[in-house]
């Protein structure tokens, strides 16, 4: 940053092109600049994380925190220990900012989102239009638990965008006659739209492959969310399933649980995930593991006969994990027939924290939909500059309910 004739100026690397660059750290110290600026970041203002910044600039950490320091010397940022990053309350830097910044040639690495700085030095906001391509069923039945986690990540994705600036448009790749469409139909579609970057979500696994076969729509589709991690997309925000499986394992382990089952009564790349990590919960508690995963295709429609199969065949466990609550509202209504109480006699967790499993007191792990969708609008605006791969991880969380914490067959409390 230099001084020139009472003008704030920023300096620039000479052009590779016609248009005027920016070093990848002076774009966001700039950005950072212009949010001071025009009072986004009002003074005493926390900054977003780090990790946020650079994801929403598409630049690594070690970017951010070069500009970040750079703010802090000019006197605009201050670093607070165990706290964060603030804009200062006061200073002349603050002042002088407000009343003279001009960021020549800058546009924000958001660009056309949120705003930037024209030629003339005067800031204009703008919008980016973000398109939102996802499984949205009506009437097949089963499906109202997986719409369900949809509209909520749906929610925040919305949210975060108009937060930022931006406005979203939603593309169903179901008819509403709840039949598949033509991953060339939606690709027309994609493209006719001309959107300034698309997020991707697919409730089943063989829809996302049935549209991933397509390579114009995987070019298409700047950020994907997943229950898995996928390498095909440049950028992903996912929760890691493998991670959900270890937690519910080593739950029922810490409840005293020595012979842990996995129940499914049909396969898939997440089920498969959470069993993964179970089993490694398992082995390091010193506990006995069991695979009770039937090798059928992903289905919506469960009934209990699968579940039952599990007592007729007289396994002996004491501890019992379902590859989501749909399937453990069957374990429950199996374990009734069989005269056993959930529980009392076994302990049991699910995934997905389904409505249903509040009132049937299922303990359950709970995953980040929120955050999901949060997570994949700042990638989807990080992909607007120049930006790099990105991968974004998140965790679920342990619901404890009474069916893994009210059996007198468990050692340890509920505390």
């Amino acid at each position: 940053m230099q001084l020139h004739g009472g003008t704030l100026t920023v300096s620039t690397i000479a052009p590779k092109s016609h248009k005027r660059t920016l070093v990848a750290y002076a774009q966001v110290a700039n950005d950072l600049r212009a949010q001071i600026a025009d009072g986004r970041l009002a003074p005493g203002n926390m900054i977003p994380s780090l990790r946020r910044l650079g994801a929403l600039h598409g630049v690594s950490m070690g970017t951010v925190q070069q500009a970040v320091r750079e703010l802090i010397d000019e006197g605009l940022l201050v670093s607070e220990d165990r706290r964060g990053i603030f804009v200062a309350k006061q200073g002349a830097a603050i002042d002088f900012l407000v009343e003279n910044v001009k960021l020549p040639g800058h546009q924000s690495a958001v660009a056309n989102t949120a705003g930037g700085f024209g030629r003339d030095g005067q800031f204009a906001p703008t919008t980016a239009v973000i398109g939102v391509m996802a499984d949205l069923r009506a009437r097949e039945p089963g499906v109202e638990d997986e719409n369900r986690m949809l509209v909520t990540i749906l929610g925040s994705i919305e949210a975060a965008v108009s937060s930022l600036g931006g406005t979203t448009r939603f593309v169903n790749t179901f008819l509403r006659t709840d039949e598949v469409r033509r991953p060339e139909e939606v690709l027309e579609e994609l493209q006719e739209c001309r959107f300034d970057a698309v997020i991707a979500y697919f409730n089943a696994t063989h829809y996302q492959e049935l549209y991933f076969a397509n390579p114009g729509i995987l070019k298409a589709i700047n950020v994907l969310i997943s229950a898995t991690l996928d390498e095909r997309p440049a950028r992903i925000a996912y929760y890691d399933s493998a991670d959900a499986g270890y937690q519910a394992a080593r739950h029922l382990a810490a409840r005293g649980c020595r012979r842990i089952v996995f129940h499914s009564p049909y396969n898939a790349d997440w089920v498969d995930e959470r069993l993964r990590g179970a089993r490694n919960a398992a082995a390091a508690a010193g506990a006995t593991f069991l695979d009770a995963v039937d090798d059928a295709p992903e289905q919506n429609e469960l009934s209990v006969d699968s579940a039952r199969k599990l007592f007729q065949q007289g396994l002996s466990f004491d501890g019992l994990i379902a590859a989501n609550d749909l399937i453990a509202h069957a374990v429950i209504a199996a374990a009734s027939e069989a005269g056993l109480a959930v529980g009392q006699d076994f302990a049991l967790i699910g995934f997905d924290d389904h409505p249903k499993s509040r009132s049937l007191g299922l303990s359950t792990m709970r995953p980040p939909l929120e955050e999901l969708g949060a997570e994949a609008a700042q990638l989807a605006f990080g992909s607007l500059s120049a930006s790099l791969p990105s991968r974004v991880r998140l965790q679920s969380r342990v619901i404890v309910r009474a069916s893994s914490c009210g059996s007198t067959l468990l050692s340890s409390s509920c505390s």
